[in-house]
């Protein structure tokens, strides 16, 4: 993988559109159950195909030609796309449907995407553009046996798993530094548990779904 991106890289830069070029590089859906590390893997089921953070939670670099191409932050004068101080990580919630908000940003045209969150003033400086980062960020994968769905704020995730066969759900509530997942707290009164709960319920309503009427998928 590095061997390819370094010659995309290179092509670019010898076509000479690296400068003007804005790069987004992310991960592919979760990780792999062979493939998952501390701390995701103290929690089996913490992998691809799951809503657990190991399954969910990808590589996101986005990253400016003219950095690459030239090793120094972009002039200001250059316009939206680059990146001010070059190498820093932002600690915000992204989704990668946020990719298309975008990319329409740096064309300059208006973004019809559905829940797409521009991050262009957060790889800039331009006060001109809004900051709002997400308040939620949900997710939720079904097959033949179970529904399971996962939404978060900047503090706390909620993770509801439904086995169609036994009809019961299971919900648990992380604080989103536990990586690992590995302390439930719901149950346990904090108030970001109901907040999470109704935003779910209110996903769904408009989505005209609910998992608990539901014998299989949507």
């Amino acid at each position: 993988m590095n061997f390819h991106i370094e010659s995309l890289l290179s092509e670019l830069s010898s076509m000479n559109v690296l400068e003007n070029t804005t790069v987004i590089f992310i991960g592919d859906n979760g990780t792999d159950a062979a493939s998952i590390e501390t701390p995701f893997s103290t929690n089996p089921d913490s992998h691809k195909m799951e809503v657990y953070e190991g399954g969910i939670r990808v590589l996101f670099i986005v990253a400016d030609g003219y950095h690459l191409e030239h090793g120094i932050e972009a002039p200001s004068s250059t316009g939206v796309g680059y990146i001010s101080s070059p190498g820093r990580r932002e600690y915000m919630m992204v989704n990668t449907v946020d990719i298309f908000a975008t990319i329409a940003g740096i064309a300059g045209v208006a973004s019809t995407a559905e829940d797409s969150v521009s991050l262009l003033r957060f790889m800039g400086n331009n006060p001109l553009l809004p900051r709002i980062p997400r308040q939620f960020m949900y997710t939720d994968r079904c097959s033949n046996q179970m529904f399971q769905a996962a939404i978060r704020d900047s503090s706390y995730k909620l993770v509801y798993r439904l086995n169609f066969a036994l009809g019961t759900p299971v919900i648990e509530l992380y604080d989103v530094t536990d990586l690992a997942e590995s302390v439930n707290l719901y149950g346990t009164g904090i108030t970001a548990e109901a907040i999470l709960e109704a935003e779910m319920d209110s996903m769904w309503l408009s989505e005209g779904y609910d998992p608990l009427a539901a014998a299989a998928c949507p």
